[in-house]
């Protein structure tokens, strides 16, 4: 689930990370193939189960959320945001969506937000490059809390990273398309 380059990089960076998961760490490395199979297949399972106690339940809740409305007025608070971040803001539903849910578990949604919602091309673009900078915010958070990893300089690190690429990238695009429906730009030439 974690890369071993990723752990070995926030270990450089904060300090050495011990311990992984909840399960107890078990002290007898494992002698022979079926020992080393059992020990493979346990903290696989381990694994799933943890990541399920933490996804399962944010599923539910998501789902709950948006049969009660709440993902509309988190939708509606973000809206102010898209502006800035280049995009128009029926894009909002899209960028909650990933957000919270991620891109994997939420791109259902988020399909449907951009088709319902009538999104640009252009935006939905922008909204995939800033999800991608900084997608699942909250799961991802959530998965490495058990971890022992400091989430707060991750937090900060993604979003500033994701805010800035993102509105840098709109500018520009922004820009260009101006630059093309702009009648002064158009040239004609008289011939003698």
């Amino acid at each position: 689930m974690v890369s071993p380059f990723f752990l070995l990089l926030l270990s450089t960076f904060f300090g050495k990370v011990d311990k992984y998961g909840l399960a107890p760490e078990k002290s007898a490395d494992p002698s022979g193939w079926s020992e080393i199979i059992l020990q493979g297949l346990q903290t696989a399972i381990m694994g799933i189960l943890q990541l399920a106690l933490i996804v399962i339940p944010l599923m539910i809740f998501m789902q709950y959320l948006r049969e009660k409305g709440w993902l509309d007025r988190f939708s509606a608070w973000v809206a102010p945001a898209t502006k800035f971040l280049g995009m128009e803001r029926n894009t909002s539903m899209t960028l909650v969506a990933g957000l919270t849910i991620g891109l994997a578990y939420g791109a259902g949604l988020m399909i449907q937000a951009v088709e319902e919602d009538g999104v640009s091309r252009k935006d939905m673009y922008l909204a995939i490059l800033f999800l991608v900078s900084c997608h699942a915010v909250v799961e991802d958070t959530l998965v490495f809390i058990p971890l022992g990893i400091p989430v707060w300089p991750l937090l900060v690190i993604r979003l500033l990273t994701a805010i800035v690429l993102t509105a840098a990238v709109g500018f520009v695009w922004n820009r260009l398309q101006q630059k093309r429906k702009d009648p002064s730009n158009e040239h004609t030439y008289h011939s003698v």
